[in-house]
């Protein structure tokens, strides 16, 4: 009986502590389901939000001088398999008997909304003497990296440091974040080395009738080369703050100007 009466009282505390451990055990895969999928859901929701930041295209723009039509301008953003970016620019003009062909690069890391400028090309034939360049920059250990004349320079990079190209798309993310900021700042590396400051300062927000319609766009000043030339750009909203126009006046008067055409993502 004693047996009996143990092996009864016994054996639902043995199967309650058996279902402990199925329960603990239940418990714990669910846990650790709901850690992967949450972890998924977060990547998940930063790739949106990569891609609702910054979509790759192409935007095709008429290039003008002194308002005659001489070509088209060409800006196109392609992410890499390793995660970089690429960012290029290239125009094709003719102005009387003159072709001028410019071509520039950056291919950049981008965390949120901040680029690192990784290297940078460009290329220009035509107007004046044709001219190459192809940097490295090393932000690590501060050295840009001439290839064309295989130097390296010893400079301290800013911390939000960006090159004569990657700048743009910089000044687009910032503005994205902070539409209502009235002044940006960019610490621009040259095809020398030396580091420039860029300041673009709000103007308020205009309407333009562009080939591709009507918008609302932002526009901002910035006064280059000691006061030489002023240049303006109008950013608009509806098109993920897409730059749409810029002018630029050389001691006052137009010089050239660019306006959206046409854009595929």
């Amino acid at each position: 009986m004693k047996t009996v009466l143990l092996k009864t009282i016994y054996n639902p505390f043995i199967h309650c502590l058996h279902g402990h451990k199925l329960l603990m055990s239940f418990v714990v895969t669910v846990l650790a389901m709901f850690a992967t999928i949450h972890s998924s859901a977060s990547n998940i929701v930063e790739t949106v939000v990569q891609d609702k930041l910054i979509k790759p295209y192409e935007a095709i723009y008429q290039l003008s001088h002194k308002a005659n039509p001489v070509g088209r301008a060409t800006w196109k953003l392609e992410y890499q398999d390793d995660d970089t970016l690429n960012f290029s620019y290239r125009t094709k003009s003719k102005w009387l008997f003159i072709t001028d062909k410019r071509q520039e690069k950056s291919t950049l890391e981008l965390n949120h909304y901040s680029l690192t400028p990784l290297s940078y090309t460009s290329k220009r034939s035509g107007t004046g003497r044709n001219k190459q360049y192809n940097w490295e920059y090393d932000k690590k250990n501060n050295i840009a990296k001439d290839l064309k004349n295989q130097k390296s320079i010893d400079t301290t990079f800013p911390d939000n440091f960006q090159d004569k190209l990657s700048f743009q798309l910089q000044f687009r993310l910032d503005i994205m974040n902070n539409p209502n900021q009235t002044e940006f700042k960019y610490d621009v590396i040259g095809n020398t080395g030396k580091i420039t400051q860029y300041i673009y300062h709000f103007q308020g927000i205009e309407e333009l009738k562009l080939p591709t319609g009507t918008v609302n766009a932002l526009k901002y000043k910035r006064e280059a080369s000691g006061g030489k030339r002023t240049i303006f750009a109008w950013f608009a909203p509806e098109e993920d703050y897409l730059l749409v126009k810029l002018k630029q006046l050389k001691y006052g008067k137009p010089s050239f100007d660019i306006q959206l055409i046409s854009i595929t993502e």
